[in-house]
């Protein structure tokens, strides 16, 4: 948590390689309470149920970003979010980047 508020991030996915999208997570999943991945592939995966913090929603198609985004963005304020920060498949963050907060 960044300031006792609830930090949630929502990456948004399509066709992703599963190995580089986990090393990009692996990146921020320690910084945040939630991470909501949002596929907008036609293939369901599983890979990303590894972590508890970890929720994935599968969408079936390729609904566009900005309603992915929105998908994510609603799940995560009705589970108490107070900080969202979206990102996508190639989103790789530095140890300091959430020392701003």
């Amino acid at each position: 948590m960044i300031n006792s508020c609830i930090v949630a991030g929502i990456v948004v996915l399509y066709n992703p390689v599963i190995g580089e999208v986990l090393e990009n997570i692996n990146s921020y999943i320690d910084d945040l309470d939630f991470l909501y991945c949002i596929d907008n592939s036609d293939k369901t995966r599983t890979e990303f149920d590894t972590k508890d913090k970890i929720s994935y929603i599968p969408l079936g198609k390729n609904t566009g970003l900005a309603n992915a985004l929105s998908i994510g963005c609603d799940v995560a304020i009705k589970n108490g979010a107070e900080i969202l920060v979206t990102m996508d498949q190639d989103t790789f963050l530095g140890q300091s980047f959430f020392l701003w907060v």
